[in-house]
C-alpha cells in the first residue's frame, strides 16, 4: 500500500503565523513557539509508514528543518479557500499514484508519529479516517480517494468545520474512523494548558 503523508505548514515569518496566539504572547515568542512546533511535527512524522510532502503557504525554503531525503517539498495552490488548498494537494498525491494520504497541519503537538500510522491502518478498511479538533475542526483527516472529500460551504476556523464536513459527506455513505480528540495550538488559552501538559510530562518523568 503506497502511503503519501501532506503536511500543511505556514512558511515561519514573523507576524504572519499564529495571529490570534500572537495577541497575547507577543510575535517573536509565537514565531519560536511555531518554529518548536514545527519541530515537533517533523520528528514525529519521521517515524511515519509513509512518503512525506510538505507544503508551505508561499514559497519553498531551502535548507530549512525541512529539508530531509524523506521529505518532499511542495507550495499551497494559491487560494485563501483551505479547502480548496487540500483538495489540490489531496489530487496531487493521487494523481502521483497514492493509494491512502494524510494530511496534518504543523500545531498540534499531541500528534505523535503512532497516532499517524494508526489512521494508515484504519484506512485499510475504511474510506475517510478523522482527528476531531476540540475546537470543533480537525487535525487530521485521510482519504482513498478524492470522492470521499467534500469541503463545500464550510467556514473554516470556526467551530462548525467538522459537523459540516460529516453533513457533506453524509449522503455518500462512507466509512469512517474517527481518532481520539486532540488540541491544536491556536489561542493563549490552548497555549497555557499545552504548557501545563508539559509541567505534568516533565514531573512524572522526575
Amino acid at each position: 500500500m503506497k502511503n503519501a503523508l501532506i503536511i500543511f505548514t505556514k512558511n515561519a515569518i514573523l507576524g504572519k503565523v499564529k495571529t490570534r496566539l500572537s495577541k497575547d504572547l507577543g510575535e517573536m515568542e509565537t514565531l519560536k513557539f511555531y518554529q518548536e512546533l514545527m519541530k515537533m511535527t517533523r520528528n514525529e512524522c519521521l517515524q511515519v509508514e509513509a512518503d512525506i510532502h510538505l507544503f508551505y503557504s508561499t514559497e519553498i525554503i531551502q535548507n530549512d528543518l525541512w529539508t530531509h531525503p524523506k521529505i518532499s517539498k511542495h507550495v499551497q495552490l494559491n487560494s485563501d479557500n483551505l479547502g480548496d488548498r487540500m483538495i489540490h494537494a489531496f489530487d496531487k498525491m493521487f494523481q502521483m499514484g497514492y493509494c491512502q494520504v494524510v494530511i496534518i497541519g504543523t500545531d498540534c503537538p499531541y500528534l505523535t508519529g503512532a497516532t499517524i500510522n494508526e489512521a494508515f491502518n484504519y484506512l485499510s478498511n475504511n474510506e475517510l479516517v478523522i482527528g476531531p479538533a476540540k475546537d470543533g475542526g480537525f487535525y487530521l483527516l485521510g482519504a482513498k480517494s478524492p470522492e470521499s472529500l467534500n469541503f463545500s460551504n464550510i467556514a473554516w476556523s470556526t467551530s462548525h468545520v467538522l459537523s459540516t464536513f460529516l453533513e457533506n459527506i453524509a449522503y455518500q455513505s462512507t466509512t469512517i474512523e474517527m481518532l481520539n480528540i486532540m488540541e491544536d495550538i491556536d489561542t493563549i488559552d490552548d497555549y497555557n494548558r499545552y504548557l501545563k501538559f508539559l509541567n505534568s510530562v516533565n514531573s512524572n518523568n522526575l
